[in-house]
């Protein structure tokens, strides 16, 4: 099976290349840069070693208005879309865990999806495989390079994090802490 994963550089995403491998699927990533931090979460999915499309979108002014959590998802969805109108894809697969806040929107974002496909007149599905795990259990699936690929700070930094922005805190609350 063909299937395109966005790709954030984080643990969730990272967790659904380990977990596509695993079923042996045929995987393309996506990466949206529009920040510096993105920037630098770009450089984490080179490092993956699949093909990627990068979407970029170079306007402070759209970053500007998405920096609540999970309000970038539109810029996701968008690339998403785009890449899947190649025909390409049975499904495209994109991150949560089990304590995301994000998880009740996934209903929205299937509907605008699917209506979409629609459109454009194709099957690909959108799916969150891993969204039953915890962001713990999809870390622990890891290779011990991928653990250190990750992109855990809004600095984008997956060398050195900051240790003090959301990004971290949230890393550390969610994967470090229960270890």
């Amino acid at each position: 099976m063909k299937v395109l994963i966005m790709y954030s550089g984080g643990v969730e995403s990272t967790a659904l290349i380990q977990h596509a491998t695993k079923w042996g699927h045929n995987i393309d990533l996506l990466h949206v840069t529009h920040n510096r931090s993105s920037t630098n979460e770009m450089a984490s999915a080179k490092l993956m070693g699949n093909r990627l499309f990068e979407l970029q979108l170079i306007k402070p002014e759209i970053d500007k208005h998405l920096t609540d959590k999970h309000k970038d998802v539109v810029m996701w969805m968008s690339g998403a879309m785009m890449v899947a109108a190649k025909g390409d894809y049975q499904e495209v697969w994109h991150g949560k865990h089990s304590m995301d806040p994000g998880l009740p929107s996934i209903p929205l974002m299937t509907t605008s999806w699917n209506a979409m496909m629609k459109i454009l007149e194709l099957k690909t599905k959108l799916l969150a495989p891993l969204h039953e795990y915890s962001k713990r259990a999809q870390y622990d699936m890891l290779t011990p390079y991928q653990k250190s690929c990750i992109v855990s700070c809004r600095g984008g930094k997956y060398d050195a994090p900051c240790n003090k922005c959301v990004k971290c805190q949230e890393f550390k609350q969610l994967v470090e802490d229960v270890a």
